[in-house]
């Protein structure tokens, strides 16, 4: 029989191996590869954060239908505004810890569509009235295309605004 081998160990001592091997700073083609040490610092501090918090898990998420798919996506969403508050993270912050978690969230047209165009866009009595209501998310945009050939069928838009 032959002798069992571990994988996933023999990858690390491989890998370990071969970066001995190189000339290549790995830091130095980290930091440039992710926009200086600042950055991997940013990421790595959210990264340990996220990590540690089980609604974030991906082990179940590819054997999900899409009603358990939206319910998890809005757990994510609610628990990544609780964590920003926690930690009383910037706009950067929250942005990255989004990003790191690779996941297509709903909520996510509202944070890149919406939100800014109502920032950019909005009168000042409109952004007095309703600024904080988009930002914690009590308003939520939503998209609609109206061009032809996109597939938008206006008349059977069931929201309202």
């Amino acid at each position: 029989m032959a002798p069992t081998v571990d994988v996933n160990q023999q990858t690390g001592a491989d890998m370990n191996a071969a970066r001995s091997r190189t000339s290549i700073s790995v830091h130095t083609a980290r930091n440039f590869l992710y926009g200086g040490q600042k950055e991997w610092d940013l990421r790595e501090r959210l990264q340990n954060i996220l990590v540690q918090d089980k609604v974030f898990e991906k082990q179940r998420r590819n054997f999900l239908g899409r009603t358990d798919q939206y319910i998890r996506a809005t757990a994510m969403t609610n628990r990544l505004d609780e964590l920003r508050r926690i930690h009383m993270w910037s706009d950067e912050e929250y942005n990255t810890a989004s990003f790191l978690l690779s996941e297509n969230m709903p909520i996510m047209l509202h944070e890149i569509a919406f939100q800014p165009i109502f920032l950019g866009q909005g009168s000042p009595a409109l952004m007095e009235n309703y600024w904080d209501l988009v930002y914690d998310k009590g308003i939520q945009g939503c998209y609609l295309q109206t061009e032809l050939g996109h597939g938008t069928n206006v008349a059977r838009l069931e929201t309202t605004s």
